[in-house]
């Protein structure tokens, strides 16, 4: 589809590789999602169970169960992972009230 130098398919179709990180935040991304920051990218595939390959000659690459080559309709059954929401701490400063202190 004309990225194939920077990101394409597994041989086997389960699984994908990006080979050039910089063109695919810069080519590809605009094209298809909100953020061009690869970081945000990789987060994201973590969130929906996506998993690294981390042997050669795969290493990189990525995979899901769901996430095949030829078989769209097959993530619809992917789940994104709920992620809680972090609690912000307020800095409470304690003031002493005149004439309470003995």
């Amino acid at each position: 589809m004309g990225h194939d130098q920077i990101v394409s398919w597994l041989p086997n179709g389960l699984g994908f590789k990006v080979h050039n990180k910089d063109d695919f935040a810069e080519k590809v991304m605009p094209q298809y999602f909100s953020s061009n920051k690869f970081k945000t990218f990789q987060r994201n595939l973590n969130l929906w169970g996506f998993q690294t390959l981390t042997r050669d000659p795969d290493r990189g690459a990525a995979f899901h169960p769901y996430f095949m080559r030829g078989k769209p309709n097959e993530c619809s059954r992917m789940e994104r992972v709920r992620v809680r929401k972090r609690m912000k701490h307020k800095k409470v400063i304690m003031k002493p009230v005149v004439g309470e202190m003995e």
